[in-house]
């Protein structure tokens, strides 16, 4: 896919653009980060409750364990602490 047409793409969060993903032809899908993001924080932007630069997103990605056969693993663990370290 060329620039042009990543342009023409619609942003995949049908509570704020269900009418430009039904016509897109290409749909881009958020993840879960910014999904929750944009979903908790645009209640507050639009009734005028904050401004966008005051906001921070601090996101952090656990691990659970799954597949730590032969080892213990803190369920506490964060994934950057936990990545790659076996």
């Amino acid at each position: 896919m060329d620039a042009e047409g990543l342009a023409e793409a619609a942003y995949g969060l049908p509570e704020f653009h269900r009418k430009a993903i039904a016509k897109a032809g290409l749909v881009a899908s958020p993840g879960c980060y910014p999904m929750g993001a944009i979903l908790a924080t645009a209640p507050l932007l639009k009734s005028g409750f904050g401004l966008p630069q005051g906001i921070v997103i601090d996101g952090k990605s656990g691990v659970t364990g799954a597949g730590a056969q032969g080892r213990t693993a803190d369920p506490m663990y964060l994934y950057t602490e936990a990545n790659e370290n076996v």
